[in-house]
This record gives structure tokens, sequence and C-alpha cells, in this order.
């Protein structure tokens, strides 16, 4: 599973862009695409503007997301993706402060999973190997 995924990755923070990005594209069974916060994903979903081309900014298999971020926030987003044909695609959060009321909260708008985010280059590494793997069937079947 995960072969020749599409990873969307919804984060303000640059550094954690770039390591994140460099972990997904070191498993070589996925590609990332990458904005800036919750507008600017709402814009890649529905192609607007500099996203219009689909062959080029492809629709995510899944979406990994940043709750505190300028704009459009991640639970702004959670809350837009609920009430459009984007519902059902999956959407992993990664959360800076650690807060588990927080990532629960996600979880309950919709957030198939959500974490801390993790220090250290070989913790992001066997994350995002995680999130390549991800297959939602075997959730729904817990």
């Amino acid at each position: 599973m995960g072969e020749g995924r599409n990873i969307l990755m919804v984060e303000d923070d640059e550094n954690d862009r770039t390591f994140f990005s460099i972990a997904i594209r070191k498993t070589g069974a996925a590609s990332i695409q990458t904005v800036e916060d919750g507008q600017e994903a709402i814009d890649y979903l529905e192609a607007k503007g500099v996203y219009s081309n689909r062959s080029k900014y492809p629709l995510p298999d899944i979406i990994v997301l940043d709750l505190r971020m300028p704009r459009v926030n991640g639970f702004e987003f959670l809350a837009w993706r609920s009430t459009t044909q984007f519902s059902s695609l999956p959407v992993i959060v990664l959360e800076g402060s650690g807060d588990r009321q927080k990532q629960q909260s996600a979880r309950d708008m919709g957030a198939v999973l959500a974490f801390s985010k993790p220090c250290g280059l070989e913790k992001l590494f066997e994350l995002a190997k995680e999130i390549v793997a991800f297959d939602q069937s075997r959730m729904l079947r817990r």
C-alpha cells in the first residue's frame, strides 16, 4: 500500500514543509505537494488559480494538516472539508503543541489520525513511512 500515493501537506512552517517533504520522498513510495495554509489547500482541492492544472497538481490521496496556520486554520479547513465532495479524503493531523485535546477535536471533526509533530529526522522519517502506508480500510475494520 502506498505506491504512487499523492500527499498534500498543509503547513505554514517552511522548515516543517521542507523536512517532511524530504522524509516522504525518501520513502520512494509517494509524491508530495505542499501549501502554506488552509485557504491554499481549499484552492488546491477546488483546482482554482495556480492549482487549475490537475496533471501538475493532482488530487491527493491523503492530506497532512497542521492546525495552527494563518488565514484558514486546520479546524476551519476540517469544517469546510466536511461539507464538500472531499469529505471522505483522509486527513492526518500533525499538531505542534502536543495538545491531546486539540488532537481529539481534530479527530472529532473528521481527521482519521492526529499526532504530535515528531522531534528529530529519524522519527519524522518513521512517521512519513506510516503515512505513506496508511490504509483507511484497515481503520474502518477496527
